[in-house]
């Protein structure tokens, strides 16, 4: 290529583009680790996640149940989580220790992920309790400020709960939905159901713009007008999702489906299967994943059985891995953080970390919430990729030098904040001694962040004389914690 060309990286907001060529992949993408598009537009580390004490259960043993009700007083307790047949609360505030509900469940929630309980946004009442259905046993409703766990007498059981209009209905495992009394959850008349179907196993139903969304094995209806004289239809073949594995957000309705791992969305009519292929990547295809949407900035969240993260964030979807083997518990806590958790075992008591989705910069050692890495003050390893960059009508070139304008932190780590800088040279001809492997990434910028504020100071780094070969295209690839406005 005669001359020189320069080529500005400063839009971030396409995200993670996956399995995409990334030749092919658009202007503002990117695939990475652990990064996440902040607020103002830049691009930086996501926050690691901080261990809650909550305190041990007896006994210990794996989780069937995790759940919050939004009750923020001192003595109550919004998050809980259940154990065999007893429930379990606390607050991750630390303004309540670890208390038992006030009865046990008559029968423990089945150890898998159809019968586990997730509740839902949509199940909790005015005020400080929340419903949650067992299978094979009934319908429960719990109390985040008293702690009074109340069997609900003749009520449903299932593997799912939603409210629909003024009842509550609840899936029974199978293709039946059972329906309460009007504006009445605590009154179920046995003739008070209906059938979805001819044999498929309901999987979630989700109240969405005026009807009911119900997901199955095969497909998705609809159910418009009321629980007992309303039109149920059929709508699409959309691709059937995982238990728990379903978000709503105001605009649509996100999930992974049981046959890969890519999201689907799906607005009320159909479901669209093609426009996020590009994140099957981000766990393997049949993994157990949970979902949750956090409602403060609605950023969507699903967490997989092998610690992934899909994270939506200022919409753009990013890749994480998270560390201390939490996953795929998943839940709420306020409009502001989710909790994450472990699974445990009968010799390991489940562990509990929160996760900040309302920071927008990398995380500091004295966030409440928050730390530079995962239950560490050793930041994350965070990296990402730039798409291909292809030299017009197949010339050649080089990259000369790769200029980065940043925000430095003094996060609190005695790690110094580092940029190092990976040019690879592609399509070269191998007789001028291109090599097929990548360059080593070359420092960029490294230095203490007693050099820095909590604030944030902006700065421009220039690596010049790159270590690659003239080539049809280049590739570069930025790694370590520093927030990224501009790369050029």
């Amino acid at each position: 290529m005669d001359g020189l060309t320069t080529v500005v990286y400063d839009k971030w907001d396409k995200g993670e583009f996956g399995t995409m060529n990334p030749a092919q992949a658009p202007n503002g993408s990117w695939t990475g680790t652990n990064v996440v598009v902040y607020r103002d537009g830049m691009i930086g580390p996501r926050p690691g996640i901080k261990i809650v004490d909550q305190g041990v259960p007896s006994p210990i043993g794996p989780l069937v149940g995790l759940g919050f009700t939004p009750v923020g007083g001192a003595g109550d307790t919004p998050i809980f989580f259940i154990i065999g047949t007893k429930v379990w609360l606390f607050d991750p505030a630390g303004t309540s220790s670890l208390v038992e509900a006030s009865a046990e469940l008559a029968s423990a929630p089945p150890d898998n992920t159809i019968g586990v309980v997730i509740s839902k946004e949509s199940v909790r009442s005015i005020g400080s309790e929340v419903y949650f259905t067992v299978d094979n046993d009934k319908t429960y409703r719990l109390n985040g400020n008293t702690q009074v766990l109340t069997p609900i007498a003749d009520s449903a059981q299932g593997t799912d709960i939603e409210t629909y209009r003024d009842r509550m209905v609840v899936a029974n495992g199978g293709l039946r939905v059972f329906y309460s009394a009007a504006a009445d959850f605590e009154d179920w008349p046995p003739g008070n159901f209906f059938d979805v179907g001819p044999s498929w196993r309901i999987i979630n139903m989700t109240e969405f713009r005026d009807s009911m969304l119900i997901f199955t094995a095969s497909g998705a209806w609809t159910l418009t007008g009321t629980a007992t004289d309303g039109t149920l239809r059929r709508l699409s073949d959309t691709l059937p999702p995982q238990d728990k594995a379903v978000v709503k957000t105001n605009d649509d309705i996100v999930y992974i489906p049981g046959s890969r791992s890519a999201p689907v969305s799906y607005n009320g009519s159909y479901g669209d299967e093609r426009s996020m292929q590009h994140l099957e990547s981000w766990t393997s295809a049949g993994r157990t994943c949970f979902g949750v949407q956090s409602y403060g900035n609605r950023d969507v969240l699903f967490l997989a059985n092998n610690s992934k993260l899909l994270w939506r964030k200022n919409g753009a979807w990013s890749i994480h891995s998270i560390g201390q083997g939490v996953g795929p518990w998943i839940t709420r806590y306020f409009d502001d953080n989710v909790v994450l958790a472990t699974t445990g075992s009968v010799s390991n008591d489940p562990d509990f970390y929160m996760l900040a989705t309302n920071l927008d910069r990398p995380a500091f050692t004295s966030d409440t919430w928050a730390s530079p890495g995962d239950h560490s003050n050793t930041p994350l390893n965070a990296f990402f990729s730039l798409p291909t960059y292809l030299a017009p009508e197949g010339k050649e070139l080089r990259v000369r030098s790769v200029t980065v304008d940043f925000v430095k932190y003094d996060t609190g780590s005695s790690v110094a904040n580092n940029i190092s800088v990976q040019t690879e040279t592609l399509y070269g001809e191998l007789s001028q001694g291109y090599s097929q492997s990548a360059p080593s990434p070359a420092v960029l910028f490294n230095e203490g962040g007693e050099f820095a504020t909590n604030t944030g100071l902006r700065q421009r780094a220039v690596l010049r004389g790159t270590a690659g070969p003239f080539g049809g295209g280049y590739r570069i690839s930025l790694l370590n914690p520093v927030a990224w406005r501009l790369i050029g």
